[in-house]
């Protein structure tokens, strides 16, 4: 294993947001359906498949690259575990999935929901599906265009009370940061060991708003230099 946790910055091509939760952090719901673990920022971003060659990073000599999303992870992996195949690092679950790799196919997943009837699955058809998130105290920016084109980040703090800062910043973010709306985000994607296996983990940073969808169910970085 590496010395030194590896990572990577990325800009994501427009995604479809789905279980969107970046107003408030939540925790995660087990099997039984209590709440489990600590509260995290979340969402699941929805790519178009030939979208998935299309992410952006800075290479070594700070230039703006188009990048593939599979050999950026391909690549950590192999800086993270030298010598060991994927195959044995990321192995299937009874699902079909690879434990611990950040994209699931859409279709396959559609499938799986509609099985167990778990709402439908049809959002995910077509797509590559990948799970980021942020811990409580790393809340991601969410940002808006104003009237003159610029970014605006929306101020979500809140008082001693529970309450926010900026009423109005507060309600455009629930009303466009919400499933079925789009995005782009800009994530860092660093390999992980722990003691339920190895993992690609993908954490939110920033994520701009693109334009309103129809709702799904459920809940000076790259995004300046890119935009």
């Amino acid at each position: 294993m590496a010395s030194e946790t590896p990572s990577k910055q990325l800009l994501t091509p427009i995604f479809r947001m789905s279980y969107a939760n970046l107003i408030k952090p939540k925790r995660a719901k087990n099997q039984q359906g209590k709440d489990t673990g600590d509260p995290k920022y979340s969402m699941q971003l929805l790519f178009k498949t030939e979208d998935m060659d299309k992410f952006r990073t800075l290479d070594e000599n700070d230039e703006v690259v188009t990048v593939s999303f599979k050999t950026i992870c391909t690549h950590l992996a192999k800086q993270m575990w030298p010598g060991e195949e994927l195959s044995e690092l990321f192995p299937k679950n009874k699902a079909g999935f690879l434990r611990g790799w950040p994209i699931k196919n859409g279709d396959k997943l559609a499938e799986t929901r509609n099985a167990k009837k778990k709402g439908t699955g049809d959002a995910y058809a077509g797509t590559q599906v990948l799970t980021a998130k942020s811990n409580q105290e790393y809340r991601p920016r969410l940002l808006v265009r104003g009237e003159e084109g610029e970014l605006i980040t929306l101020e979500l703090g809140q008082n001693d009370e529970g309450k926010w800062k900026n009423k109005a910043d507060a309600e455009t973010a629930e009303k466009l940061f919400r499933s079925g709306s789009y995005a782009t985000a800009e994530i860092t994607v660093r390999p992980m060991e722990t003691e339920q296996g190895n993992f690609i983990t993908c954490y939110l940073n920033k994520v701009r708003f693109v334009k309103e969808g129809p709702r799904l169910g459920g809940g000076g970085g790259l995004m300046e230099r890119f935009d």
